[in-house]
C-alpha cells in the first residue's frame, strides 16, 4: 500500500499543519478579543467554535499520523478526514471576511493540508 519513504513529505506538512492550526485556533481561543475588530457578536461565537473543533481536529491527525505510521489503514483514513475537516475551516477563513494577523496563517495551513490530502489519497 505505502511505505515510510512515501509518507514522509506529508508527514512532515501534516505535522506543521497541525503545529499552525494550534497556534492560531489557540490564538482565536485564548487572546481576549482576538475577532472583536473584524466581526459581529454572533460571527464570533462561531469563529471561536471553529477554533475549537480545528484544535480537537489537530490532536486527532496528530494521533492518526501516528498510527498510520505504524501500519494502519485505519489511521490514514482518520488522518485523511482530519485534513478535510481543516480545508474546510480555514479556506472559510482565508477566503470569507477573517483578515487578522494570522491570515498568512491561514493560508499555510490550507495549502499544507490540501497538498497532504492530495498526496495521502494518491497512496491509498
Amino acid at each position: 500500500m505505502y511505505t515510510h519513504k512515501e509518507l514522509t513529505p506529508y508527514v512532515i506538512l501534516s505535522g506543521l499543519a497541525a503545529i499552525l492550526t494550534i497556534v492560531a485556533a489557540g490564538s482565536g481561543l485564548f487572546v481576549t478579543d482576538f475577532y472583536a475588530v473584524i466581526a459581529s457578536p454572533g460571527f464570533r461565537v462561531a469563529a471561536q467554535a471553529q477554533d475549537l473543533i480545528s484544535l480537537l481536529a489537530a490532536g486527532l491527525m496528530v494521533w492518526a499520523i501516528l498510527q498510520t505510521w505504524r501500519g494502519s489503514t485505519r489511521g490514514a483514513l482518520i488522518w485523511a478526514g482530519c485534513l478535510g475537516y481543516l480545508i474546510y475551516g480555514y479556506l472559510l477563513f482565508s477566503m470569507d471576511k477573517v483578515f487578522t494577523t494570522l491570515y498568512p496563517l491561514y493560508v499555510a495551513i490550507l495549502g499544507m493540508c490540501l497538498y497532504s490530502l492530495i498526496g495521502i489519497l494518491g497512496r491509498l
